[in-house]
């Protein structure tokens, strides 16, 4: 038997859910190494009535679809970007007429751009 008025706030930084019916309380458990586990019925339960509470919320899961998309865009531009690079890098390779001091010049600018934008792929995205 639970003690009345227990109320359980879980927060998920932007979001804060409120847990304080018995029946809900039910459906948590604590275990020995202070964790918390909450069933998901529960969790999609709450959320949509925070949702339907709260019409901002709509906006921050529209704000999160447009950072998958702006992920996405970043990953495609990347990839042209790397590809072109490599064309250039290559071109400059099969041509020596184009290796004057301006075509070097192009070929090691091209390989520090590429090397750059490699880098920032490797570590912003692992």
């Amino acid at each position: 038997m639970l003690p009345p008025n227990v109320t359980i706030t879980i927060d998920f930084n932007d979001t804060k859910l409120q847990i304080t019916d018995n029946e809900d309380l039910v459906m948590l458990n604590v275990n020995n190494d202070e964790t918390l586990d909450v069933c998901i019925a529960l969790l999609d339960k709450k959320l949509k009535e925070l949702k339907e509470r709260d019409p901002d919320i709509k906006r921050q899961h529209c704000k999160e679809t447009l950072c998958l998309v702006e992920n996405f865009l970043t990953w495609i531009c990347f990839i042209i970007s790397i590809v072109c690079l490599l064309l250039t890098l290559l071109t400059y390779c099969m041509f020596p007429v184009l290796r004057t001091k301006a075509g070097v010049n192009n070929m090691f600018l091209s390989f520090s751009l590429l090397l750059a934008q490699v880098s920032l792929m490797i570590s912003a995205y692992t």
